[in-house]
């Protein structure tokens, strides 16, 4: 099977992009074969116009041969001659047009490095989920190349435009060690959500209560194909007879909260009616849910909804909570005051 390396071209930026990008779009560019589709190898991600290159060069290989050549090494054969057996046995270093060179090699090499990073258990889940299963893929597709260590790849002037372009990414990857790396790219959003999860977590359990994160609320029955199979809250806070809901949204609505904007209004609108579909699963009459939302200080107000014909109030509490690592020892307490003195009064 012949190898390819796939390139685009439009020029591949990667110098402008976080540690997993350079990374992750390395192993997609550097080592892949013809008999994969392009759509498969780089998704949505890129849309540009795309190119197979075929990689060859010429390779110094030692053989014999039972008949002389121009390029039989004669000193070695004087001295093989010795033994009868090989005196019709020409040693020779022929040049072969080869697609599993030497810098191919070394770049199987760079790739082994870059797929232990995208595997390693420290990458965020979801980043390593995202690219299983094309390095997988990619992994028995180079199988039988047999990885070269190399501390640099080599650039020569001959070198095709996207051959250099990936043998630059190479000496990027192998180079990192040397050099000041950026940290892993997140979501802002799921960040801010990990952060409120974990507050949440520290004050709960100095209250003997229990947190669950991200659980899953499964649904049954004849769910259409754009139905939703589960709902999965951020937060459920469980004491021993109460459960308690809440929602981490990375919006600007608290640092707007004189602002009237009908934007705002809708979104908050979408925010309020997700939380009380989480608040239905509490199993006291009158519910409680929070919504946090980042802030430039620790406040937070609560809003009642009554229905006059049933009798029930749910309450919803918007928590503003700074954004950063000073804030967090006292956004812990305030979360703990907060519900010894006022969540659970409710049950009462």
């Amino acid at each position: 099977m012949s190898c390819k390396v796939i390139t685009s071209q439009l020029s591949i930026s990667l110098r402008n992009t976080n540690l997993f990008e350079k990374y992750s779009c390395f192993i997609l560019v550097v080592i892949w074969f013809a008999d994969y589709l392009i759509s498969e190898i780089l998704g949505h991600s890129v849309q540009d116009k795309m190119r197979i290159y075929t990689w060859v060069q010429f390779e110094v290989v030692n053989r014999e041969h039972s008949y002389p050549k121009s390029n039989t090494n004669w000193a070695n054969h004087a001295v093989r001659t010795a033994d009868p057996r090989k005196t019709l046995q020409f040693p020779s270093k022929d040049n072969i047009f080869s697609m599993n060179h030497k810098e191919w090699q070394e770049l199987k090499y760079v790739f082994d490095i870059a797929q232990g990073i995208i595997t390693n258990a420290t990458v965020p889940v979801p980043l390593r989920f995202k690219y299983q299963d094309k390095v997988m893929s990619m992994q028995r597709k180079v199988a039988s190349t047999v990885a070269r260590r190399t501390d640099t790849v080599l650039i020569h002037a001959s070198d095709p435009a996207c051959i250099k372009d990936v043998k630059t990414q190479a000496n990027i990857l192998l180079h990192k060690d040397n050099s000041t790396c950026m940290a892993w790219r997140m979501d802002m959003a799921k960040l801010f959500e990990r952060y409120v999860q974990h507050i949440v977590s520290k004050s709960i359990n100095e209250l003997s209560g229990t947190v669950i994160n991200n659980g899953k609320i499964t649904g049954k029955g004849n769910i259409p194909h754009w139905g939703l199979k589960y709902l999965e809250p951020d937060i459920m806070i469980k004491f021993s007879n109460s459960i308690y809901m809440g929602d981490a949204k990375y919006k600007a609505h608290f640092y707007a909260r004189g602002t009237k904007s009908e934007a705002l209004n809708e979104t908050h609108r979408s925010d309020l009616h997700q939380l009380l579909a989480y608040c239905s699963f509490e199993p006291q009459l009158h519910k409680t849910g929070i919504l946090f939302y980042p802030a430039k200080t620790l406040s937070f107000q609560k809003i009642h909804y009554s229905d006059r014909n049933g009798g029930i109030c749910n309450k919803v509490i918007l928590f503003g909570l700074p954004f950063g690592v000073a804030e967090m020892k006292d956004a812990t307490v305030k979360i703990k005051e907060l519900f010894q003195n006022d969540m659970l009064k409710i049950i009462n």
